[in-house]
């Protein structure tokens, strides 16, 4: 008998947690029997649909608890006979928490995707840690997807009682577009096209601190910048960077094919102010670029001097003297970066990883 499992998440919209579940979704499906509930946001929805079937998913509002919700998800999960709950960040792990209350059979893992709480004030934190500290005992095993996260969340003082892995984020082996003209598109983003790319793509919000890419990128006019995604910093930042004369930013917005832009860009610059363990940084590591990134949670596990260079939060100077010298004065082989990459953060480790802890507790 496959061992039945539901995907729980309160996104489905773009983002390194619906991204996640898709692509443990597909490589566990054929090891144990998947189901997904999440909301009808786009893309994700819809790619969960297609790999799983209509009789498959269910529905939950994005980001929202509601009673009508809870019971339709604790009907379906009794029809379909599921054994397993896996909660996906904290709007997910709410509903695991009611379901597993009114269905103790149920086994619950919850994976953080992160632990947010950089902008808790201190009264909103020590409520946030009662809560867990109280209902965290409903969760059978957590999944931490770095040793920072974990770290961070023993730092928090949450969960210090579950029991837990580390079981890092993974991302499939990146292969080059082979029907795309590179040197058309790379000719089409920028009025300067022989300039060396550096990419972002991102959710444009107060996580992911995209003012400071582009205060980096206002820094260096002799490189171009391409960042890809939206939020709700997109669109200031846009009429920011027109009201300034800045031409050296092509933001396209949201892109689900990547390939193509990671194919001709040189590196890649995130300035987050935490992460779980990021998959943007997963995929640029696939085609083997170098990185510079945020000392921070999630950031700092995977890079190292073969992967790329970190910097302190909010320090632009040096953010930018050390994208000079990883542009003009390269160290960094390709090779080295995807074959550390495939040893460490490749998604068939991630997924046996996974399933095996679904095993041990079904």
């Amino acid at each position: 008998m496959k061992i039945k499992v539901i995907q729980l998440t309160a996104r489905a919209d773009m983002g390194g947690g619906p991204k996640h579940v898709q692509h443990l979704l597909k490589a566990i499906h054929n090891q144990v029997e998947c189901f997904a509930g999440c909301p009808e946001d786009k893309p994700f929805f819809d790619s969960y649909k297609g790999l799983l079937g209509d009789e498959k998913m269910t529905t939950i509002p994005h980001r929202k608890l509601t009673l009508k919700a809870l019971f339709s998800l604790l009907k379906y999960v009794k029809k379909n006979d599921i054994h397993l709950v896996h909660s996906h960040g904290k709007g997910a792990s709410v509903y695991g928490k009611l379901l597993k209350i009114l269905k103790p059979s149920l086994k619950l893992i919850y994976t953080p995707n992160g632990i947010h709480v950089d902008e808790y004030s201190r009264l909103a934190m020590m409520l946030y840690q009662t809560y867990e500290y109280l209902t965290c005992g409903l969760f059978n095993h957590i999944i931490y997807v770095s040793e920072s996260e974990r770290e961070k969340a023993k730092q928090s003082k949450l969960f210090l009682r579950n029991k837990f892995s580390i079981i890092p984020n993974g991302v499939p082996t990146f292969y080059p577009p082979a029907n795309e003209d590179l040197a058309a598109l790379r000719n089409s983003l920028f009025k300067q096209p022989e300039r060396k790319i550096i990419l972002t793509f991102s959710r444009f919000d107060y996580q992911k601190n995209m003012q400071e890419t582009f205060d980096i990128a206002a820094s260096l006019p002799e490189y171009n910048f391409l960042w890809l995604g939206d939020g709700e910093d997109y669109l200031p930042l846009k009429e920011k960077a027109a009201q300034q004369g800045i031409d050296n930013i092509n933001m396209l917005g949201v892109q689900h094919n990547i390939d193509a832009y990671l194919s001709i860009s040189d590196m890649y610059l995130t300035t987050s102010r935490w992460e779980g363990l990021p998959l943007a940084l997963l995929e640029a590591m696939a085609a083997g670029m170098p990185i510079l990134a945020t000392n921070v949670t999630g950031n700092k596990d995977l890079i190292n001097r073969d992967t790329g260079d970190l910097y302190e939060l909010g320090d632009i100077s040096s953010a930018v003297e050390k994208i000079k010298q990883m542009l003009e004065n390269p160290s960094f082989n390709e090779t080295v970066i995807k074959d550390y990459f495939e040893k460490n953060y490749s998604v068939n480790n991630m997924a046996s990883g996974v399933v095996k802890i679904y095993k041990e507790l079904v």
